[in-house]
């Protein structure tokens, strides 16, 4: 969370999206698509990737690393 707020990036935590198998989980919000999630950011390097990207313009606007594509995840579904 610190390496997200140090490159100027709103945070946000939240204790369960209900996907915990993926965690830690990231969803990005974009512009003008939808939110992007992201599991397995557990690491300097992929907090550092997500903070580019983000910075560079994020989903909707700056085409995401290749190296991220990996850590992509559905969204949970909604509860009924």
């Amino acid at each position: 969370m610190a390496q997200l707020e140090a490159a100027g990036l709103r945070v946000r935590i939240a204790d369960c999206l209900d996907v915990c198998e993926h965690s830690n989980v990231v969803v990005v919000h974009g512009h003008g698509v939808r939110p992007v999630w992201l599991g397995g950011v557990l690491d300097a390097a992929s907090t550092s990737q997500v903070a580019g990207w983000v910075s560079a313009g994020g989903p909707g606007r700056a085409r995401m690393p290749e190296t991220l594509r990996r850590h992509v995840i559905s969204r949970p579904a909604k509860a009924k």
